[in-house]
């Protein structure tokens, strides 16, 4: 929850640094569904498993260069009851993953697409940016016992190895 706390305050100190500007910033806000490719969907790309949103505030220094902070929520699930493999519907395992991520992304448009002159609605333009992301899976085994999954090391880390940080 504290990081939670921490990224609302982030995200609302941007906007308000730069409510005088209103005409350079950007504000919006993003949804759709969640998918991932593991053991209980190996080859669907677009099967949707959860949900998604975020939030996002960009600041647009000049018609051409911009700045944004990021922050999305995914939930991915799965269940091995559902699976057409006998081997997964026996081993009786079913998660939920809450899915964090924050970035700052920088923007480059090539054209002017945002000043009040002009006439242009499309610009073609590239971006990069750095985040960091944060996941934790829990899982019940043949619906009655719950158990924390990075301790379980079932997330693809082999057991010489330390579990994920």
């Amino acid at each position: 929850m504290q990081y939670k706390k921490i990224l609302l305050t982030i995200f609302t100190a941007f906007i308000l640094a730069f409510t005088s500007f209103a005409q350079r910033i950007e504000i919006g806000m993003v949804a759709g569904g969640a998918s991932y490719i593991g053991d209980l969907n190996q080859n669907d790309l677009f099967k949707v498993s959860g949900i998604t949103g975020g939030a996002f505030a960009n600041y647009n220094f000049t018609p051409h260069v911009g700045v944004g902070l990021h922050y999305n929520y995914g939930n991915i699930t799965g269940n091995d009851n559902n699976s057409k493999n006998i081997d997964f519907r026996n081993r009786g395992i079913n998660f939920d993953t809450d899915l964090h991520e924050i970035s700052i992304v920088g923007e480059v448009n090539f054209l002017d697409a945002f000043s009040p002159i002009s006439k242009r609605r499309f610009t073609p333009y590239i971006f990069a940016g750095a985040g960091r992301d944060y996941f934790k899976s829990s899982a019940t085994y043949h619906n009655f016992s719950s158990s924390n999954l990075r301790k379980d090391r079932t997330e693809g880390q082999l057991q010489e190895y330390k579990p994920y940080a």
